[in-house]
């Protein structure tokens, strides 16, 4: 079919009928068997796909389009996708979580909504609920092959394809003791993850240690630092009490002298931010996952001052 269609010459190509209720390797064998016939030069749509793991395997496989009803669908019946995992907003765990939905994404319904508040939403069937949810959904999905693309264009699909974990130099919040943060963490490589990405951390020191107990337990695999700049004192406030990073001496310091001077703490902040980029890049890290906010200007500023670095 792929073959006579290409004969016939179009602008793309769909590939459809793998999405009705197949199991997931046999859709994957259906992109398989049809990709080598397309051609290179135009776009490959796959029909009604997917999850988070199908459009990555199938971005592996050279699809380059996706359209599916599941991140707003879900949203309507409250199912969240976040960084650390699949979420049911409906649960009663989130009937007093202050904490935003997601601490690494900047879309409004996290910058704006807590946890508590978007369960009151849903619980109550206000139509506000289905609105902020699919907002949140479709950002995820959005930053999911945005970062696919980006992975390509700078010829590192296969790290980015590879499965990554969640990891907290200094312990989740929920974990009872550091020890068995540690332990968790090497049931999440057991089963399968290639990468772990740290949360945010303000002490490198506090990275390098966990570092060295994660070698004590034959955890392995890479460890991909995250950096959040200090530009904004509530965001940031927020951002620890959720994700249990400390605010060392010298943020709190940062917040106390310029917390209530926009400029000066984007300064600060930055120039802090910068400082632990380049002392992990002399550590000799492989690579670091910045905690932007959706703000551009963050990544460009952290970029441009590490550029003779790399």
């Amino acid at each position: 079919c792929a073959e006579e269609l290409v004969k016939i010459g179009f602008d793309g190509y769909a590939i459809g009928g793998v999405s009705v209720g197949e199991p997931e390797p046999e859709q994957f064998k259906a992109v398989e068997a049809a990709e080598p016939f397309l051609p290179e030069d135009k776009p490959r749509y796959l029909m009604g796909v997917g999850t988070p793991r199908q459009i990555v395997e199938d971005v592996a496989r050279g699809v380059d389009m996706f359209d599916c009803v599941l991140p707003t669908r879900n949203a309507r019946n409250g199912t969240l996708y976040t960084s650390q995992g699949k979420i049911n907003i409906k649960r009663r765990e989130f009937a007093e979580d202050d904490s935003p939905l997601d601490p690494a994404c900047g879309c409004y319904t996290c910058r704006t909504f807590s946890k508590a508040y978007l369960r009151h939403l849903y619980t109550s069937q206000e139509l506000l609920s289905f609105r902020l949810n699919s907002i949140h959904n479709l950002a995820y999905f959005l930053n999911l092959v945005r970062g696919a693309r980006q992975a390509i264009l700078e010829d590192r699909y296969e790290a980015y394809y590879q499965s990554v974990a969640a990891c907290y130099p200094e312990d989740h919040p929920d974990s009872p003791d550091h020890v068995s943060e540690i332990l968790n963490l090497r049931k999440k490589v057991d089963a399968g993850a290639d990468i772990l990405l740290s949360q945010l951390f303000f002490d490198n020191d506090n990275y390098y240690k966990f570092i060295e107990d994660c070698k004590i337990a034959g955890i392995n695999v890479p460890i991909t630092p995250g950096i959040m700049p200090v530009i904004n004192e509530k965001q940031i406030r927020r951002m620890v009490d959720t994700c249990g990073a400390k605010l060392n001496d010298k943020i709190e310091c940062i917040l106390e002298r310029y917390g209530e001077d926009p400029d000066a703490i984007y300064d600060a902040g930055m120039i802090h931010a910068l400082s632990q980029v380049v002392d992990l890049l002399a550590h000799g890290v492989d690579g670091i996952h910045l905690y932007s906010m959706n703000k551009p200007s963050v990544a460009k500023r952290i970029c441009d001052g590490i550029k003779n670095l790399i």
